[in-house]
């Protein structure tokens, strides 16, 4: 019978956090040790088979540097960084086992595939606009969230746009944005489906596997013209 993934989970006392501890005994995992803000992660790295980050934004770059110190697969599932620290972080993972997504829940990773499918087949950007519109409970600390922003880079991968094209409605905000009424529109929540985050955690779960066993590392479309 083969041993329990033993996981190091950083930002134990959060709402993922938590989720993660409820459902680990069900995925044959372990938390080898549940860490927060003032404990000592390098403390217990050592008796982990992986590190999970669901934590805050500036404490994301010491955690991975501290897992390529020591070797050990991450999953990081915080969102919320800056540009630098995306970079910094980059620089430290390099050549670790990482799973790295802005969203973890089964239902985003699909829309993610169907925006990227509908921005090939709407390449014709001179008949179609783009707009991402997202929601969220009133205590999410980044705008746009890392769903938002996940979608955000498929489109401008897709439509072959910079960055300086995108115009935000929420940004840098903490609350619920109030829904735009209109002829068409599509309201996409951050867990897409399900308010429960142990539906979310079920795919973080998927994440944690991958970044323990591998080395690899939304919107809607709107016509310009009237409908008849």
């Amino acid at each position: 019978m083969s041993q329990p993934i033993r996981i190091l989970l950083n930002g134990a006392k959060g709402r993922m956090g938590l989720a993660i501890v409820n459902v680990a005994a069900s995925e044959k995992a372990v938390i080898a040790a549940g860490v927060d803000q003032g404990d000592n992660l390098a403390a217990h790295i050592g008796a982990a088979d992986v590190v999970i980050d669901f934590s805050f934004h500036s404490a994301t770059l010491a955690v991975a540097q501290l897992c390529a110190q020591h070797k050990k697969p991450l999953v990081i599932g915080t969102t919320g960084h800056t540009a630098e620290e995306k970079a910094a972080i980059t620089a430290a993972i390099k050549g670790l086992p990482v799973v790295w997504a802005g969203n973890y829940s089964v239902g985003v990773t699909l829309l993610n595939a169907l925006v990227r499918q509908a921005a090939r087949s709407l390449a014709d950007a001179g008949r179609w606009d783009v707009e991402v519109l997202e929601m969220h409970h009133r205590l999410k600390k980044d705008a746009p969230s890392g769903t938002a922003e996940t979608l955000l880079k498929i489109l401008l991968e897709e439509r072959r746009l910079a960055k300086d094209a995108l115009k935000h409605g929420r940004d840098g905000l903490v609350g619920e944005r109030p829904l735009d009424n209109g002829p068409v529109w599509r309201r996409c929540r951050d867990d897409l489906g399900s308010r429960r985050r142990d539906a979310r955690s079920q795919g973080h779960r998927r994440g944690r596997s991958g970044g323990h066993r591998s080395r690899r590392w939304g919107g809607h479309g709107r016509s310009s013209k009237k409908p008849k």
